[in-house]
């Protein structure tokens, strides 16, 4: 009996303590901690704790996400949260404001190539956004994944042919199965399988190469590729995919925002919560320059000489060429004056729709492009239209406009370089991350030896060489 009316009573509390929290919860519900955690580090007196929400133009359906992240930053001009609101990019389930339930089906990194094509691919109302269009090099999503920044194609290629896996460097493999539905000459692959997968097969068939296993495991998971994530590490967090370089990392990993759902003590997320096309130097170093790949051992070697938070007392200037290039490399004053969106073109960057066999077939850019040789001053071209591709990219970023009738310089490949100009009479360059305007001077003309056949940097760094050391 007693043993009864002890079940009965456990059971009696434990219905009350249920349905106290219940009431607890409905009183202080999870999304008003985060308001009211917001408001404190706003110093907001008084704020109001409310429900949000937001009804896309482009889905006209509510969205509660931001009573959550209120604070959170828009994530660019051309995505407007009032348009796009979040589930066209993030998934998940807006109508709730229970946290499981919201963050079911959510892509965290919208463009990470796992999700890219549902998202930064995909359209709403049967326009294509980054995908699907009229000509090849609208088809952003297509071209980046062909890029050597996302297959390493060539980085395969050879060292499979170095060490005797395959007959010719021409590559067979990439980081990710991927085709292209045309080629620009015979030395431009079609298509490439995946590495990866070829390993896990052959691991399976107990054929495995041992020198191959360890360069993928080494060299291609070490957190240089778009399609892998960052070592988790200083110097070396960025997100994959597009994001890699459109969404900026802080070399500390922290977020620096207003969401106050992001722990800003916690590494592994971007400054804040935005895209952008003016990218500096510092994003481009958490994938090149930190470190070198030993052929030898078949390992990526970190670089021992930096210390982020032994740096902060340095200018700009100077931390720059502490950090842009590893040590004993040669650098003329234009590469650690500009950024390296400002020479290096959007074809290089993204890949130009094809793909690429290795780093020789997608550089386009040399000394003599801006600075023209000895014999001749650099190769021009006349905007007659802001639809022009390579003009049109270049709008895109925030600190240039395109302007009809300028003078810009063109690569050996055709590119244009709308922010290489010549305005009465004088060559300058403009800035894409802040905007500033350098003079551009011109070996026609002036009393350079240069040797107008010998264009590769090395020749022109035997005068040039800024380098300390």
């Amino acid at each position: 009996m007693k043993k009864n009316q002890s079940i009965i009573v456990g059971l009696s509390l434990a219905f009350l303590l249920a349905t106290l929290l219940v009431f607890w919860r409905n009183a202080h519900p999870e999304w008003a901690r985060w308001q009211k955690l917001y408001y404190q580090q706003q110093s907001a007196q008084n704020a109001k704790m409310e429900i949000i929400s937001v009804v896309p133009t482009l889905t006209g359906k509510p969205e509660l996400c931001t009573t959550c992240h209120i604070g959170i930053e828009e994530i660019s001009p051309s995505h407007p949260v009032d348009a796009f609101g979040c589930i066209i990019c993030h998934g998940g389930q807006g109508e709730t404001l229970d946290k499981n339930l919201a963050h079911k089906t959510l892509r965290r990194n919208p463009s990470d190539f796992s999700t890219v094509a549902q998202s930064c691919g995909s359209g709403q109302g049967g326009e294509a956004c980054h995908n699907g269009m009229a000509h090849r090099w609208q088809n952003m999503v297509d071209r980046v994944q062909r890029s050597l920044q996302a297959t390493t194609a060539g980085a395969i290629a050879h060292t499979r042919f170095t060490f005797g896996m395959q007959k010719t460097p021409h590559p067979i493999y990439g980081a990710s199965d991927v085709m292209s539905d045309s080629v620009p000459s015979p030395d431009f692959p079609k298509s490439l399988k995946s590495i990866f997968h070829k390993i896990r097969m052959d691991s399976i068939n107990g054929q495995v190469n041992a020198t191959e296993a360890k360069f993928v495991k080494s060299c291609l998971t070490s957190g240089c590729h778009l399609n892998t994530a960052a070592a988790q590490k200083p110097y070396f967090y960025r997100a994959s995919g597009c994001a890699a370089c459109h969404y900026l990392y802080d070399n500390d990993g922290r977020y620096k925002g207003a969401d106050a759902t992001i722990n800003k003590n916690e590494t592994g997320h971007g400054r804040v919560h935005q895209l952008t096309t003016a990218i500096p130097f510092t994003q481009c170093n958490h994938c090149h320059n930190r470190g070198i790949y030993s052929m030898k051992q078949m390992r990526f070697i970190d670089r021992d000489d930096l210390h982020p938070d032994s740096l902060g007392f340095l200018s700009r200037q100077r931390r720059r060429l502490k950090e842009y290039y590893i040590p004993m490399a040669q650098f003329s004053k234009c590469e650690v004056s500009l950024e390296c969106i400002d020479c290096h073109t959007h074809n290089e960057v993204m890949g130009g729709g094809f793909i690429y066999p290795d780093k020789k077939s997608a550089v386009e850019i040399e000394c003599r492009t801006c600075h023209g040789t000895v014999v001749e001053p650099p190769e021009e071209r006349i905007i007659r239209s802001a639809e022009q591709r390579d003009v049109f990219i270049a709008g895109y970023n925030p600190n240039y406009e395109p302007q009809v009738g300028d003078t810009v310089a063109v690569t050996a490949k055709g590119t244009w370089l709308p922010t290489v100009y010549k305005r009465n009479g004088r060559w300058e360059q403009l800035s894409k991350l802040d905007g500033r305007v350098f003079p551009l001077p011109l070996a026609y003309g002036s009393s350079c030896e240069q040797n107008p056949e010998k264009q590769d940097s090395h020749s022109c760094h035997v005068c040039h060489d800024e380098s300390d050391h």
